[in-house]
């Protein structure tokens, strides 16, 4: 946590000095983790994400943090933050697992290949979905340094899930203003908690979709207050390139910045010379995207140079974007539940909604059921007012909240329409529809009711908030002490290795490709955190060859 809050806050204060005397917030950490998320990418296309550079990293680290705590009172404020997030982070990584079954597959080997190499191009040929890893797998590498070794891996992603949690519950405990921003944020406090609180569960989705909720929220909060200024602006974009980063199906929050310039008429914002270092994150980002898959975005064949000698367009090889578009498509519909699969291609499937009864049989109750705790506390919440609260005499007439709003859920609204049309998977596109969940019946609380009792009302709602807490918490320490006897390797830390319970280290099959490349199988099924770059493809090593050009290895697609 310190790492991050060190880089946030230094570099903050950097890039606005006059921020240099505010006090230290959960929102300096926040921006941290995308900083070091950003600088741990660039530094990955010259060296591999080594314990030296990690190290380097790290002591850099310390060095901002000493010039930051000189004030007795910032040095309070960061043992009460390092103390809650460190304790709520330990508390959900404490004898986990990693992601399953998505970290053994890509993201784990995705790491130790970044540990090991810089970036190669080509790699999305050895498995595709190393084109799909988020830029959280680069946060992930660089706490692989000299005081946590491999274990450090796993820290970042329950941090950042711990720190947005404290961002929206402070939010909500500080709120003295109206309905709407009360009801708000307890609900998507209440949704962090209570959805998104399982290590094992915490996959490149989930850092995406909090990411997209801390970026609604802040838009709405920005433009319902109507005190523009720039720095408001460039942290809009800053949360909107990172939600990105994370899941490029998050591309519709592009449209939150667009909207802010034109409301406020702040055409100028574009042309300031800060947005140099959000274009230079977008750029490292996108040139990443080709150097791995060829691709601006895997699998949109559009959007891939075919031109480039590891493209994989129109190859026989398992990476060809244009079948891994329709394979995906189709899996994420339901294809694996279709019965009759010898008579219909996966085409045919996707098509014409003939995907729509076998996805609902499975899928859509599955969503259900994931919405409906939400759902339940949505209608409690209104049946609580409703008896304490009477009916507004006017309307409240705030056009800037209700501007806000109006175009937060029609981004939202398109965003649901395309994952459904497209991809619906519930933790694909689950920020989306939860928003509007969120967001509609604060807005019609706010509208219809006085708020007069709203100091009881208040109450009750952090009594309800507190519970949930004891709930989680209760739910992990019951996994703990279920899991306490279990002894593994790098116990208690999250499991890396392997799924079994001794967590043991693979030992991958040396395949070399020529002289200038060897990559591993794994002798178990995944891959999981091992010797790299490694691939469950075992077809792969007659697909591909491998060579050296200006010191970066290239895999290459055989004609």
């Amino acid at each position: 946590m310190l790492i991050f809050l060190s880089y946030g806050k230094f570099i903050n204060s950097i890039i606005f000095s006059e921020t240099k005397k505010n006090e230290i917030k959960v929102f300096d950490i926040i921006c941290g983790f995308i900083y070091l998320s950003f600088i741990s990418l660039i530094i990955n296309f010259f060296f591999a994400l080594s314990l030296n550079i990690n190290n380097i990293i790290f002591f850099l680290s310390i060095v901002f943090l000493i010039f930051l705590l000189k004030d007795r009172k910032q040095l309070k404020i960061v043992c009460k933050l390092t103390l809650i997030i460190g304790s709520i982070s330990f508390l959900i990584m404490v004898l986990d697992h990693s992601n399953r079954p998505d970290a053994g597959l890509y993201h784990l080997p995705f790491i130790s290949t970044i540990n090991e190499n810089k970036i190669i191009l080509g790699l999305s040929n050895l498995h595709f979905r190393f084109a799909h890893v988020s830029i959280v797998q680069y946060t992930s590498a660089i706490f692989n340094n000299f005081i946590f070794l491999d274990k450090g891996i796993t820290i970042p992603i329950s941090t950042i899930l711990s720190a947005s949690f404290l961002f929206f519950f402070l939010k909500f405990l500080k709120n003295k203003e109206n309905y709407f921003v009360l009801f708000s944020n307890f609900l998507i406090t209440s949704f962090i908690v209570l959805k998104m609180s399982r290590y094992n569960d915490i996959g490149n989705d989930v850092v995406g979709h909090l990411f997209f909720f801390i970026t609604i929220f802040f838009f709405i909060e920005v433009i319902s207050s109507k005190k523009y200024n720039f720095k408001d602006f460039f942290y809009l974009n800053l949360f909107v390139i990172f939600a990105f980063s994370n899941k490029l199906f998050l591309i519709f929050t592009f449209l939150f910045p667009l909207f802010y310039l034109i409301y406020f008429k702040k055409v100028e914002y574009v042309f300031n010379l800060k947005n140099l270092l959000l274009i230079f994150f977008v750029f490292s980002l996108l040139i990443k995207n080709v150097m791995i898959s060829s691709c601006l975005a895997y699998p949109l064949e559009i959007s891939c140079f075919k031109s480039l000698s590891w493209s994989s367009v129109d190859k026989k090889i398992h990476s060809n974007p244009s079948y891994k578009s329709i394979e995906g498509e189709a899996a994420v519909k339901g294809w694996s539940d279709l019965k009759d699969k010898e008579n219909t291609n996966y085409q045919e499937f996707k098509s014409d909604f003939n995907w729509l009864s076998t996805w609902a049989d499975k899928h859509l109750i599955y969503l259900i059921t994931k919405l409906v705790p939400l759902f339940i506390i949505i209608f409690i919440l209104i049946l609580m007012v409703e008896i304490y609260e009477k009916p507004r005499d006017k309307i409240i007439k705030k056009k800037s909240l209700r501007s806000a709003l109006r175009f937060s859920i029609l981004i939202c609204s398109i965003g649901t329409i395309y994952w459904f049309l497209k991809y619906p998977l519930y933790r694909y596109g689950y920020s989306f529809f939860v928003s509007i969940l969120i967001l509609l019946p604060s807005y019609f609380i706010y509208l219809r009711y006085q708020d007069t009792k709203k100091k009881n009302i208040i109450n009750y709602l952090r009594y309800t908030l507190f519970i949930f807490l004891i709930f989680v918490s209760l739910k992990n320490f019951q996994r703990i002490y279920k899991n306490f006897d279990i002894k593994y390797v790098d116990y208690p830390w999250p499991k890396i290795y392997s799924y079994e319970k001794e967590n043991l280290i693979q030992k991958n099959i040396e395949i070399s490709i020529g002289q200038n490349l060897k990559i591993y199988n794994p002798i178990n099924r995944l891959c999981m955190y091992s010797q790299a770059p490694c691939t469950h493809y075992r077809e792969v090593k007659n697909q591909i060859v491998a060579k050296k050009q200006r010191g970066y290895i290239l895999i290459l697609p055989k004609d």
